[in-house]
């Protein structure tokens, strides 16, 4: 006879590891992929509730997929994802925009100032060409004096 509780866990975890999957956006065979299996019968034996999954294919989960809440996927507690590891899905346009809208300006500033000092160095090295060419001839008037 098969402990009930057993049988509610399966069913659990078979839920929680399809929203999983459906999260990642993957197929259950593209999901047994990524964890390094050849074919893909222990994802869909875990996902029919057959059976839940070892140790080791918990670590190759969460191995492969940090972002993973394991007390989520294990227990059913907290969110799916860890909070502190924000998908690049969750935060790519808020972020970029709002590191861009701080860098760019920053950076224009510093290009004008670039361009600015470059533009200083180019008078300076004028001013001395002419320096020299005024010093080359100063010798060439005290060799005809002599």
């Amino acid at each position: 006879m098969e402990n009930s509780n057993n049988h509610t866990d399966r069913t659990a975890f078979r839920a929680r590891l399809s929203k999983l999957i459906e999260a990642l956006e993957m197929s259950a065979s593209q999901f047994a992929r990524e964890l390094g299996y050849e074919r893909p019968e222990k994802v869909y034996a875990m996902l029919k509730g057959k059976f839940l999954p070892s140790y080791d294919t918990l670590l190759a989960i969460l191995d492969r997929f940090g972002e993973v809440n394991v007390d989520w996927l294990v227990r059913g507690r907290g969110s799916m994802f860890v909070k502190e590891t924000l998908r690049e899905a969750d935060i790519a346009l808020p972020v970029k925009k709002t590191t861009e809208e701080k860098i760019l300006p920053a950076l224009s500033e510093k290009i004008k100032l670039l361009e600015s000092q470059l533009t200083d160095k180019e008078k300076i090295i004028k001013l001395l060409e002419k320096q020299l060419k005024l010093l080359e001839r100063v010798p060439e008037k005290n060799n005809k004096a002599k």
